[in-house]
């Protein structure tokens, strides 16, 4: 318009230039606007699967301990990611984003229990098993890291602050193992409670399946399958093995 002469109503050029720079203009705003909705829509599905990919660095790295147990236990990245991608494919592309997520989860962690159990010894397969699920809901936040401590090492405190009030027949270190688990967040009277109901805990003490015995009333809608395996570590260690098979299968 600058370089224009005379009248520029009269300037056919010009007003033809001034068309196309509005319809090139209006293009534009038109393709911002679609690739911001497209950028949107991409952010959203991402998101979505978010969930999968922290689940299978979880998953990763549950693995990656393994090594601790076997030096020969070695899985490299590369390998699993193969393993990923076969999950992926081998999943049901037929759902919904929501549905889509649950089934690539189940799809990857089945893929991967079933491969790396194939390379282990038997008498490690629970114990990954084990670990796999414990990773997995750390990850979700329902295990308490003190509460894992205490089923791998048991309580830190030696002082026995209270009398043993069973004491013929339940030892002395079982009974400072019950004051350390009252020592956890989540455990916090149970001291009182024992002391208050022995003949019901004399019962799960006798049992053959005690792993399966209810606790209380007041305490038993409160302890989920992992906290009661750190209740049987107190009065029935013997029984964490079934108990451990018992909490794999409602969580795995």
């Amino acid at each position: 318009m600058s370089n224009a002469q005379g009248n520029i109503l009269e300037d056919e050029e010009l007003i033809d230039t001034l068309s196309r720079s509005k319809a090139t203009s209006v293009e534009i705003s038109v393709k911002v606007e679609e690739a911001a909705k497209t950028e949107a829509e991409i952010d959203h599905t991402r998101n979505a699967y978010r969930g999968v990919a922290t689940h299978a660095s979880v998953l990763f790295f549950a693995i990656s301990d393994l090594s601790l147990v076997d030096p020969m236990y070695q899985y490299s990245l590369g390998w699993f990611i193969q393993l990923y991608e076969t999950s992926i494919e081998n999943s049901n592309r037929g759902l919904k984003i929501n549905e889509r997520t649950v089934d690539l989860i189940d799809c990857i962690t089945f893929t991967l229990y079933a491969q790396v159990c194939r390379s282990l010894f038997g008498k490690h397969t629970l114990m990954f098993a084990f670990l796999l699920c414990v990773k997995i809901l750390q990850q979700d936040g329902q295990i308490d890291a003190l509460e894992w401590r205490f089923v791998l090492a048991g309580g830190s405190h030696n002082a026995m602050d209270a009398r043993n009030p069973a004491s013929t027949w339940l030892t002395d270190k079982a009974w400072l193992d019950i004051m350390n688990l009252n020592r956890l967040e989540n455990f916090q009277g149970f001291v009182t409670d024992f002391t208050n109901n022995i003949a019901h805990y004399k019962k799960i003490f006798d049992s053959v399946d005690a792993h399966l015995e209810p606790l209380d009333p007041l305490w038993e809608p409160k302890v989920s399958q992992f906290q009661r395996l750190c209740f049987l570590r107190c009065i029935r260690p013997d029984k964490i093995v079934p108990a451990v098979k018992v909490f794999i299968t409602h969580h795995l």
